[in-house]
């Protein structure tokens, strides 16, 4: 008898722990959603480190901001004399 209190005992740890696992991974988000969401939040990241540098470049550099037809710097332009 006590050998089946035993193998019993054994089995409902068992299960309980094979439920408490299962339980906990369903209600983490799976790797791949993890990885997907880190994946576009680092690219969302990036784009934004792009537009920053290219808002300095046309800050910077009047002249160019210009030409590409963005008109926000044109104060900054330099004074040419007229010869």
């Amino acid at each position: 008898m006590e050998a089946i209190v035993k193998f019993t005992g054994r089995a409902v740890c068992v299960g309980v722990a094979l439920i408490s696992s299962v339980l906990l991974i369903s209600n983490q988000p799976s790797a791949a959603q993890a990885s997907r969401n880190d994946v576009a939040t680092r690219t969302q990241q990036l784009h934004s480190l792009f537009e920053e540098i290219w808002q300095y470049h046309l800050r910077t550099d009047p002249e160019s901001a210009t030409a590409l037809g963005d008109n926000r710097y044109n104060d900054a332009l330099p004074i040419v004399p007229r010869i």
